[in-house]
């Protein structure tokens, strides 16, 4: 449709952005027959994924990788290459994009250079339509508005350290435009603020560079390395997050206690306390519900004494910072690196609101023509993983295969989600939710969450290929049968992350397991690994020695033959039956049983 006075198309959706969201949100609405048009203000596809040394544009650094294996970033129906890395350069995943674009013919519906300065939505007689101009003074038109622009606003930086940043004297940096390192951090005392990947990616360059790191992390955090620690031997490295499948999230899922606790505590016993056992940075907040940072390779700087970790600023005057500590240091300058805020002043002011306010973070309860693609965050996974999801959804509401709830249900449930993922993530972002729990509720509602039954009465040997392959959004397209050997394939790639049996074998002892740590675990924190609160590692030293006592005792009762003997002879003239307690296994268990009975009213 156009406009013959003013010569203006008329599109069913416009999009604004062509980075990883705003391709996908593309793809997705012209697989749905919609007519689409992209407007993205750089002259190339990628959107930050493209590096740029300009400090005005927002990019990747010149050396970044993904945070997640390619597993975890690639899209349903277009696998990475073989050849890329575990864990692809920012140079990798923009050809990827690249390829994606060309293969699904996105390039030609996409308009460069094109600075979107105003959105705002006209009716005229029976129609309604959002009126899009630019920065050149070119409008657009659509019945739609999907914005995929990442977050383009400034960092949002607690009032009080806002105050307290006014008073330093040296030079302070946006950890948004950081590209690379400069002369400017050289020989330099730094004080770096923030807890996301970005930023230990800036302390392990600086480290290379300045005098001293001092590294602010206020409210705790998880570090995770990137690679797992395999109980056997395997043929190549295996990212930690390729064990993120249907079939462990299932077993060691604690629903009772909102937690995966059985992989946390061999984090904990692995590397310390949260992942790393520094006592100022410590969470308080379990594994699952907590801030995650995967670049663990940076607390090496720690060990080496060139970066040193900090919980709070206690005051600034001048050049010199104190600590919560009371250290006092004089700092050169300051990178604090804390994540942006969404900008969406182009939008009219009723439409300006927090992303946690829409319908399933997608959808303006107002006016569900306007939706925003790719702005939350899954605490454990990748973004991209999340924002497909919310592509498939969108463009099929928009092509009227999906009808959405009414004004006032919408408005009630994202109050309801809002008030749950708050809830979830105590002291996190308030964009931050579970990719399990969050992607099979948008997968349900579009109808592509993969029917396992189903799967496993067809094809068994199928469903245990699907349900042990790493986390991999293919998933969603398990119930169309055409896609599966394409499905298969790509799980083949993955086949070397599947666990040994012998980790499933350990399910046997999981009942056991929780009732033995709920005597271990601390009540305040829930874990099993403390630093600080002496009462309970005393507890839990007395309860280690009685542990060991009774493993020794069964020790002996299985190799020593006179105690094993008496004890059977024991037990059978109690029972009258002897040749029943003749067998290991059983002997085993009952005194387990026995004993773990006794210990447990300790």
């Amino acid at each position: 449709m156009q406009n013959e006075k003013t010569n203006i198309k008329f599109y069913d959706l416009i999009i604004i952005g062509a980075g990883w969201n705003g391709l996908l949100m593309c793809k997705h609405a012209l697989q749905n027959k919609l007519k689409v048009l992209i407007v993205d203000s750089r002259e190339t596809i990628g959107g930050s994924w493209k590096y740029s040394p300009d400090n005005k544009i927002k990019s990747v650094t010149k050396n970044t990788i993904t945070t997640y294996s390619k597993t975890f970033n690639e899209i349903s129906d277009f696998p990475m290459p073989s050849t890329y890395p575990l864990f692809p350069s920012h140079h990798e995943i923009y050809s990827y994009l690249v390829a994606y674009a060309k293969k699904f013919n996105l390039m030609e519906h996409i308009q460069f250079k094109s600075w979107i300065v105003s959105a705002e939505k006209i009716s005229e007689g029976n129609y309604n339509f959002w009126k899009l101009k630019d920065s050149s003074g070119k409008n657009y038109i659509s019945t739609c508005l999907s914005v995929c622009c990442g977050k383009q606003g400034k960092p949002k930086i607690p009032t009080y350290l806002k105050k307290q940043l006014k008073s330093f004297k040296g030079e302070l940096i946006n950890g948004e435009t950081y590209k690379y390192l400069t002369p400017k951090f050289l020989n330099k005392k730094i004080l770096v603020i923030g807890s996301n990947n970005k930023t230990s990616q800036i302390v392990s360059e600086l480290s290379n560079y300045g005098k001293k790191i001092y590294w602010v992390i206020e409210n705790g955090q998880w570090f995770l390395p990137r690679l797992a620690i395999t109980p056997v031997p395997k043929e190549s490295s295996i990212p930690l997050d390729g064990y993120y499948n249907v079939l462990n999230y299932s077993l060691f899922n604690d629903k009772k206690r909102k937690g995966i606790y059985f992989i946390e505590d061999m984090i904990e016993l692995s590397y310390g306390k949260s992942g790393h056992g520094i006592k100022e940075w410590v969470s308080t907040t379990p594994l699952k519900h907590g801030n995650i940072n995967r670049n663990r390779e940076v607390l090496t700087k720690i060990s080496d004494g060139v970066v040193i970790p900090k919980k709070k600023i206690k005051s600034i005057n001048g050049k010199k910072i104190i600590f919560n500590d009371l250290e006092e240091q004089n700092i050169d300058l300051i990178v604090i690196n804390q994540d942006p805020l969404p900008n969406f002043t182009f939008l009219p002011l009723i439409h300006q609101k927090p992303i946690h306010k829409n319908y399933k973070y997608i959808f303006d309860p107002l006016d569900p023509t306007l939706s925003f693609i790719g702005y939350i965050q899954p605490n454990l996974g990748a973004v991209a993983s999340i924002a497909e999801l919310q592509a498939m959804y969108a463009s099929k509401v928009y092509s009227g295969q999906i009808n959405l709830p009414d004004k006032q249900k919408m408005v009630e449930v994202a109050k309801r989600d809002s008030y749950y993922w708050s809830n979830y993530f105590k002291n996190q972002k308030s964009y931050y939710v579970d990719l399990e729990l969050y992607s099979t509720d948008l997968a349900k509602k579009i109808n592509v969450y993969p029917d396992y039954t189903k799967l496993f009465f067809s094809s068994p040997l199928t469903w245990w290929k699907c349900i042990t392959a790493p986390y991999n959004n293919c998933r969603y397209l398990l119930n169309d049968s055409k896609h599966r050997p394409q499905i298969l394939s790509t799980y083949s790639n993955y086949k070397n992350y599947q666990l040994d049996i012998s980790w499933y074998l350990s399910l046997i002892i999981k009942p056991f397991y929780y009732a033995i740590r709920d005597q271990f675990s601390s009540k305040e924190s829930n874990s099993i690994v403390s630093l600080e609160d002496k009462h309970h590692q005393e507890k839990k030293k007395k309860r280690t020695n009685y542990a060991i006592l009774i493993i020794v005792c069964i020790g002996i009762l299985l190799l020593v033959p006179e105690w094993k003997n008496g004890f059977i002879n024991h037990i059978g003239k109690l029972r009258g039956d002897v040749e029943r307690y003749d067998n290991k296994i059983y002997l085993t268990i009952v005194v387990f049983i026995v004993l773990f009975l006794l210990y447990s009213k300790k």
